[in-house]
Formats: C-alpha cells, sequence, structure tokens
C-alpha cells in the first residue's frame, strides 16, 4: 500500500507543481493586463498622452508603507515619477501590482529597499515618458532629462507605429515563469492586451548593426518593434527587421 501511495506521489507532484506554475503565470498575465487597461484609460484621460514616469520599477507599499513615501536608500522617495502612482485612480486593488512569483516585491529593487515600506514587483518602459529617442555610442538610451523623475517629454499614442508590438508593463525577471532554455515573459502592449510573450533578446548582439527588438523598444518607443520577432539590422541607414 505505502509503496502504491509513492508511486501515485512521484507521478502527481510534479503534475501539481506544474499546475501550481501555470496558476501564477496567469495570475501574473491578469495583473499584466490589469495594468495595462489602467495605462489606456490613463491615457484617454490625458489627451493621448502617456504617464510622464520615468522610473522603470513599478513600485508599490510594502505592509508598513503608504503610496506617498516609498523610501529607497538610493533613489530615495521612489513615489515621485512612479507610474503605479499615476495608474492607482485606475486599480482598484494594490494586490495588481504584486507579483505572485516574487511575493516580497524584491525583484525590482536592488536590494535597497526596506522591503516593508516600499515594494517592486513590475517593469514599465519609462522611454514612453522620457522620450527617449534612439542610442549613444556605448548603446545607452538617449532621453531628453527629467525633473524630480517625471519625464519632460512624454510621448503621444499618435506618434506609436505599432502600438500593438510596443511593451509597457513585464515580468522583472525572465525565468519566473519559464525556462532559461525557452525564456518568455508576460508582457501587456500599448494597445492594451496582455500576453505571454516569447524573448528573443538574449540571443540578439546589442552594437551598430544588430540590436534585440525588446531592448530598442525602451530606446525609441516609436519604431514599436515585434519583440517576438527577429534581431533589428541596420540596413541603408534604417534599423529594419527581417
Amino acid at each position: 500500500m505505502i509503496a502504491i501511495i509513492a508511486i501515485l506521489a512521484a507521478i502527481l507532484f510534479p503534475v501539481f507543481a506544474q499546475a501550481r506554475e501555470k496558476a501564477r503565470q496567469i495570475n501574473c498575465l491578469s495583473n499584466c493586463k490589469q495594468m495595462g487597461t489602467a495605462a489606456v484609460m490613463y491615457i484617454q484621460d490625458y489627451d493621448e498622452t502617456f504617464p510622464n514616469a520615468a522610473r522603470t520599477t513599478i513600485w508599490y507599499p510594502g505592509p508598513k508603507g503608504n503610496w506617498d513615501n516609498l523610501p529607497n536608500k538610493a533613489l530615495g522617495n521612489v513615489a515621485i515619477g512612479n507610474v503605479g502612482n499615476q495608474l492607482l485612480p485606475y486599480i482598484k486593488s494594490n494586490g495588481v501590482f504584486a507579483d505572485m512569483s516574487d511575493p516580497t516585491g524584491a525583484g525590482g529593487t536592488s536590494g535597497n529597499t526596506d522591503l516593508d515600506l516600499a515594494r517592486g514587483s513590475y517593469f514599465w518602459n519609462s522611454a514612453v515618458g522620457k522620450g527617449c529617442n534612439g542610442t549613444d555610442a556605448a548603446f545607452n538610451p538617449v532621453c531628453p532629462a527629467t525633473v524630480n523623475n517625471y519625464g519632460t517629454a512624454p510621448y503621444r499614442l499618435a506618434a506609436i507605429e505599432r502600438p500593438a508590438n510596443l511593451q509597457l508593463v513585464q515580468d522583472n525577471n525572465i525565468l519566473y515563469h519559464s525556462p532559461a532554455s525557452t525564456p518568455r515573459w508576460n508582457q501587456m502592449f500599448a494597445d492594451g492586451h496582455a500576453k505571454f510573450s516569447k524573448s528573443v533578446d538574449g540571443s540578439c548582439p546589442k552594437n551598430a548593426s544588430i540590436q534585440p527588438p525588446r531592448f530598442r523598444n525602451t530606446a525609441n518607443p516609436p519604431e514599436s518593434w515585434n519583440v517576438e520577432g527577429n534581431c533589428l539590422q541596420f540596413v541603408n541607414g534604417a534599423w529594419t527587421q527581417p
């Protein structure tokens, strides 16, 4: 009898583990979708303009914190310029900002935050708020100056060539819901849809003639490349995606 139970356990435990992980992935995708819907509503209310948040981590308060003061040892009060604060009026629950695969909210904090006060589970494409428009010689995004971590040149939706390609919200760790051999992550896009997307950036070099599509979307959002497509190539003075 014990042997039979052991055999059944060996068969069922991996199935249960897969089911739990799938539930976490679906919950995370739902969070991305809700943040995406909130962003679309914000854009509609603010003359088709993206939130002017210049921070990449989407911060939210820990159990002893509050939205007005989200302290970080390196960055100060990250409530200033935080897209979470700007989307909050359109979202009914703080739980939307917490990834089940990152229960302490440490994933986007770089270890500089008291997690009782401030947490970060998702990333925001802050380039849409900062107005980034290319890269420098070291392949760092070139963006207009920010003021108190608010973007001074947020893009309008009309400037985005293909909103369905431009990621706005995503997991902060590509290994949360997939193995390194076949990386995928949850992403929400500028047209409001969310998807468990294949990641190709890791297979694309980053140089003067080849760049990863998701990276390029954080350097020049109006181009809005397919994040699941081929590496970008610089041909005849312009980026293309074969």
